[in-house]
C-alpha cells in the first residue's frame, strides 16, 4: 500500500509540473496573439491618419485656399470653395472647410448644408489653436453642430510674406472605417483612446466616451473646457491597474492588458483587453484536455500493477522477494517507457511551438506587406485623385491607359476599361487624332508640349503633354496635365479692365483738379462783372452765356470727379423709393411725350446710405441713355425691389459680396447694345452717338458713382431688344432720413480783414476781388510759409483763413497748424480741386470746414458767414 501510494503522490506531482507549465505556455502565447492584434490596430490607425494628414497639407498649401485665406474676397472664396468640394468628393470625408486666422469659417464643402460651418467660429478647438500657431494638429472630437464621432485633421495656411499664418485648412473625416476595423476584433475588448485615455472608438459601444481608467478632478476639468466630447459627466469604466499588464473590473474579473501608441501622434494609443478566463479556456482547457487523458492512463496502470503484485505477495510470502524484484524490474521498465514517453511529448511541443511561431512571423510578414502595398497603393492613388488638375497616361497610339477622377470629368465619361479608348474620340468624338494635339507632338519631338484649347462647354483648358522615355531615349508614354483656366482667364480679363479703369479714373481726377482751378477764376471774374453790368445792358447776355457754359464745365469736372470715385460724398440713410419720386417728376418733363413712362415702386421700402444727389444723377443719367435709344419711341420702366446676392449668383456673374441689396432696374424697349460695346460702354468719353450729341460720360458717371456706394451694376441687353439695367446697392436695417432744404443766407461783409493762401495767382486774385466788393479787406499769400508770416505780421487784424490744402512749402494743414500755435482758435476755410482721397489726410480733424473747388461766390460769401458766426 505504501508503494502504491507513494507511486500516486508522485503522478500527481509531475501533473502539477505539467499543468503549471503548461498554464505559463498559454498566457505567453496569448499575450503575443493580443500584442499582434494591438499592433495590427495602431499600424492601420496610424496609416489612416497619416493619409489624412497628408490631404490636408496638399490642401493648405494650393494657391486658390491661400489666396481666400488671405483676401477673403468673393471670387476667392468662391474659387476655395471649388477646391474643398473636390477634395471632399475625393477623399470621401465628412466636410473641407478653411478657416480665418480668428477661427470663423470663411468657406466650406458644407456651406449649403443646414448645418453649414460658414460664418461658425471654431477658435476654441485645439485643432485650430494648434495649427494657427504653426503645428499641423489631429483631433477627434464630437461635431459642434452634428453631434456625430471625427477625426479633424487642421494644417496652417501661409500667405506670400512669412509672418504667421493667415488661416488653418481643415479635413473631418468619419471614424466610420476605424469603427468597422476595430469592431472586426470579437476576442476581448480593443479601444482607441486619446490622451486623457477617454474611449473614442471600441468593439464594445456601451464604453464609448467613457475614461478608461479613473482619473483626477482636474483633468475631468480640462476635458469638460476643451468641449471635446459634449458637455459631459464622463463615466469610469471600472477598470483597475494591478500590475503593468494586468487589470481587474469591478466584479474582480482579471484582464490581461496590452497597450500600443500611435507614433507620431502623442497621447494616442490602442488598448487591448483580455479577460482571464477567456485566456485559459482558450489556450489551457485544450491542453490539458489532450494530455491529461495520457497521464490519467499512466497512473492506472501503476495503480493496478501495484494491486496485482501486492495480491500476489500476500498469497506467496515465500515468493516475496522475487515478487519484488520482478516488480523492481516492472517498475523500472514503465518509468523508462514513461520518460521516453515524456520526451517524445517535449519534443513534439518543441516542434509543434517552432511550427506556430514560423507561421506567426509568416502571416505578421504578409499583413505587414499587404498593408504596405495596400497603404502605398491608396496613397499613391488619392494624391493623384486629389490633384484638381485632369492627368492621364497615353501610350504611343494615343490610348488612355490610365486617368485620374479629373482626367475623367475632362473626357466627360468614365474610362472603364483602361488601352482601349482613344483620347481624341473620348474628348471629341473624333476618328482621328486633332491638329494640335500636344501629346502627339510629344511623341514625335520628345520635348515637352503645351496647347491651349477650348471645350464645346465653353471651358478654355491649358494642356501639357510630358514624355516618359526608356534608356535608349525612346519615348515610350506621355503624361498629359491638363487644367482648367477658364475662371483664372475671365478673372484676367475682370482684372486688366479693373486696372484700365482706376488708370483712367486716376487722370480723370487729375484732369478735373486742373478744371476746377480755371473755373474758379472764369466764374468769380464773371460774377464780377455781372454787378458792375446794368440787368439791360447789351454785354450782361453775353456774361449770362459765359456763366452758364462755366457751370456746364464745372458739371463735367464733378461728372469725372464721380467717375474716379473720388468725390467726395455726403451719405445719409435715404430711402431709394423716395430718391424714384423725387426724380419722376423731372423725368416726365424730360423724356418727351412719345414715350411711355413707368415707375414701379417696391413695397419693401429698400434704404440705402448714399448720397442723394449722385443716385438721383445715375437715375437721370440712365433715362438719357435710354431715351436716346429709343428715337422712334418706346416704353422705360424704373423698378426698386430687394435682392439677395448669394454664392450661386456670385459664380454665375462673376461680382458681388453675399448679402441683401437694394435693387434699382432702368429698363428701355430701344435699339439694345451689342456684345462688344458692352465691353467698352463704362469707359469715359467712349460714345456711339454721333459727334456733339454726347460726352461719353453719362455711363462713366453711373459706373464711377455705383463703385464708390460700394455696390455693383449688371447689363442685360440684345441688339433689337432693348436694354435693362440692374443696380445693386447694399442694403441698411435703418430708417430713412428727411432732408430739409437749407436756403443759405448771404451778407455783405464789415470790412473784417481775411487771409487769403493760394498758390495759384489767377485763382486767388479773383477771389480777392469777389471779396472786397463784398465788403471785405483782403491779404493774399503765395504759399503755406508765406501765409504764416503774413499772419504774424497782421496776426491782431485778421479775423478769417481761406486756405488751399495743396501748396508748395508748406501745405495748408502744416500752415494752419502753426498759425493755431500762434493764436488757438484762429478759423478757417479749407479749399482745394483735388480728389477727396488726396485730400482726407491734408484736412485737420478739429474746426476743419471744407469747400470745393470750383468756388461759386455766393457758396464762398455764405460759408463765410456762417463760420464766422459760429
Amino acid at each position: 500500500m505504501t508503494l502504491a501510494l507513494l507511486s500516486l503522490i508522485s503522478t500527481a506531482t509531475g501533473g502539477y509540473f505539467y499543468y503549471s507549465s503548461s498554464k505559463d505556455y498559454a498566457y505567453r502565447e496569448a499575450h503575443k496573439r493580443a500584442d499582434v492584434t494591438a499592433k495590427i490596430a495602431a499600424t492601420r490607425i496610424a496609416s489612416k491618419l497619416e493619409q489624412q494628414q497628408q490631404a490636408v497639407g496638399t490642401l493648405a498649401g494650393l494657391k486658390e485656399i491661400r489666396v481666400a485665406a488671405a483676401r477673403k474676397t468673393p471670387a476667392s472664396i468662391v474659387s476655395a470653395n471649388l477646391i474643398l468640394d473636390h477634395f471632399n468628393s475625393t477623399l470621401g470625408v465628412d466636410v473641407c472647410y478653411l478657416m480665418d486666422r480668428n477661427g470663423n469659417t470663411i468657406a466650406s464643402s458644407n456651406r449649403d448644408d443646414p448645418d453649414s460651418f460658414v460664418g461658425v467660429n471654431y477658435a476654441f478647438r485645439p485643432y485650430f489653436i494648434q495649427a494657427v500657431q504653426g503645428g499641423p494638429s489631429i483631433y477627434m472630437a464630437l461635431g459642434v453642430t452634428s453631434k456625430k464621432r471625427g477625426i479633424y485633421y487642421s494644417y496652417p495656411v501661409y500667405g506670400d510674406i512669412h509672418d504667421g499664418a493667415i488661416g488653418v485648412a481643415v479635413i473631418k473625416a468619419s471614424v466610420g472605417p476605424m469603427d468597422a476595423g476595430i469592431k472586426q476584433v470579437t476576442e476581448g475588448t480593443l479601444l482607441l483612446t486619446g490622451p486623457h485615455d477617454v474611449v473614442f472608438v471600441s468593439n464594445r459601444d456601451e464604453w464609448l466616451f467613457h475614461l478608461l481608467w479613473e482619473v483626477t478632478s482636474d483633468v475631468l476639468n480640462e476635458i469638460s473646457e476643451s468641449k471635446q466630447f459634449g458637455p459631459g459627466p464622463w463615466d469610469w469604466t471600472g477598470m483597475k491597474r494591478t500590475a503593468p499588464d494586468r487589470a481587474a473590473d469591478k466584479t474582480g474579473a482579471e484582464y490581461i492588458v496590452h497597450e500600443m501608441k500611435i507614433s507620431n501622434y502623442p497621447g494616442w494609443k490602442v488598448v487591448y483587453l483580455w479577460e482571464s478566463k477567456t485566456v485559459s479556456d482558450k489556450f489551457m482547457m485544450p491542453l490539458f484536455s489532450t494530455f491529461g487523458d495520457i497521464i490519467f492512463a499512466l497512473c492506472l496502470i501503476v495503480g493496478l500493477s501495484v494491486l496485482v503484485l501486492y495480491k500476489k505477495a500476500s498469497q506467496d510470502i515465500t515468493a516475496r522477494k522475487k515478487a519484488e524484484v520482478r516488480l523492481e524490474e516492472a517498475y523500472e521498465e514503465l518509468e523508462a517507457r514513461v520518460r521516453e514517453r515524456t520526451s517524445d511529448l517535449m519534443n513534439s511541443n518543441d516542434k509543434l511551438k517552432a511550427e506556430i511561431e514560423d507561421r506567426k512571423r509568416v502571416e505578421e510578414a504578409l499583413i505587414r506587406s499587404e498593408a504596405e502595398f495596400k497603404d502605398l497603393s491608396q496613397e499613391f492613388n488619392a494624391l493623384l485623385n486629389a490633384i484638381p488638375a485632369s492627368l492621364s497616361l497615353h501610350s504611343s497610339d494615343l490610348k488612355v491607359l490610365w486617368a485620374n477622377q479629373s482626367a475623367v470629368a475632362f473626357l466627360g465619361k468614365k474610362v472603364a476599361d483602361p488601352g482601349r479608348h482613344y483620347c481624341y474620340t473620348l474628348l471629341n468624338d473624333r476618328t482621328a487624332p486633332c491638329d494640335s494635339c500636344p501629346v502627339m507632338r510629344a511623341f514625335e519631338t520628345g520635348n515637352i508640349e503645351s496647347e491651349t484649347i477650348h471645350t464645346a462647354d465653353g471651358r478654355t483648358w491649358d494642356l501639357r503633354a510630358v514624355p516618359i522615355k526608356n534608356e535608349k531615349g525612346e519615348v515610350i508614354k506621355a503624361i498629359e496635365l491638363g487644367t482648367d483656366v477658364t475662371q483664372q482667364r475671365k478673372l484676367e480679363e475682370q482684372l486688366l479692365h479693373a486696372q484700365k479703369m482706376e488708370a483712367v479714373g486716376q487722370l480723370a481726377g487729375g484732369v478735373a483738379h486742373e478744371f476746377n482751378n480755371i473755373l474758379t477764376a472764369i466764374i468769380n471774374n464773371v460774377y464780377l462783372l455781372q454787378r458792375k453790368t446794368e440787368e439791360d445792358g447789351p454785354a450782361r447776355e453775353t456774361l449770362d452765356i459765359i456763366l452758364k457754359l462755366s457751370n456746364n464745365a464745372a458739371v463735367i469736372a464733378r461728372e469725372l470727379l464721380a467717375f474716379s470715385r473720388k468725390q467726395r460724398v455726403e451719405l445719409a440713410p435715404l430711402g431709394l423709393n423716395d430718391i424714384v419720386k423725387n426724380t419722376e417728376k423731372l423725368l416726365k418733363d424730360f423724356i418727351g411725350e412719345d414715350l411711355e413712362f413707368n415707375v414701379r415702386l417696391s413695397d419693401k421700402s429698400p434704404v440705402i446710405m448714399a448720397d442723394r444727389r449722385q443716385i438721383e444723377q445715375v437715375i437721370i443719367n440712365l433715362a438719357t441713355n435710354a431715351r436716346d435709344a429709343m428715337p422712334g419711341g418706346g416704353r422705360l420702366t424704373i423698378e426698386t425691389d430687394i435682392a439677395g446676392i448669394d454664392a450661386a449668383f456670385i459664380k454665375a456673374h462673376g461680382f458681388g459680396r453675399p448679402g441683401m441689396y437694394a435693387l434699382l432696374k432702368v429698363v428701355d424697349t430701344g435699339i439694345g447694345i451689342d456684345a462688344e460695346t458692352r465691353k467698352k460702354i463704362f469707359e469715359p468719353f467712349f460714345t456711339t452717338k454721333e459727334v456733339g450729341k454726347g460726352t461719353g460720360l453719362g455711363l462713366s458717371i453711373v459706373y464711377g458713382i455705383i463703385t464708390q456706394h460700394n455696390g455693383y451694376i449688371d447689363i442685360y441687353s440684345e441688339p433689337g431688344h432693348g436694354s435693362a439695367f440692374n443696380i445693386y446697392l447694399p442694403e441698411i436695417k435703418s430708417a430713412a432720413r428727411e432732408e430739409k432744404a437749407i436756403i443759405p443766407a448771404i451778407a455783405a461783409g464789415k470790412q473784417e480783414t481775411i487771409l487769403i493762401a493760394e498758390d495759384k495767382a489767377e485763382v486767388r486774385h479773383s477771389i480777392k476781388l469777389v471779396l472786397e466788393a463784398s465788403g471785405y479787406r483782403v491779404i493774399e499769400a503765395i504759399d503755406g510759409r508765406d501765409a504764416v508770416d503774413k499772419f504774424i505780421e497782421h496776426a491782431d487784424d485778421i479775423a478769417l483763413l481761406i486756405i488751399d490744402v495743396i501748396m508748395p512749402k508748406m501745405n495748408g494743414k502744416e500752415a494752419f497748424e502753426e498759425i493755431r500755435k500762434i493764436r488757438p482758435g484762429t478759423k478757417a476755410i479749407f479749399m482745394s480741386g483735388y480728389t477727396s482721397d488726396i485730400i482726407i489726410n491734408s484736412i485737420p480733424e478739429v474746426d476743419a470746414v471744407f469747400i470745393s473747388k470750383p468756388i461759386i461766390p455766393d457758396k464762398l460769401l455764405s460759408k463765410i458767414r456762417e463760420v464766422m458766426a459760429g
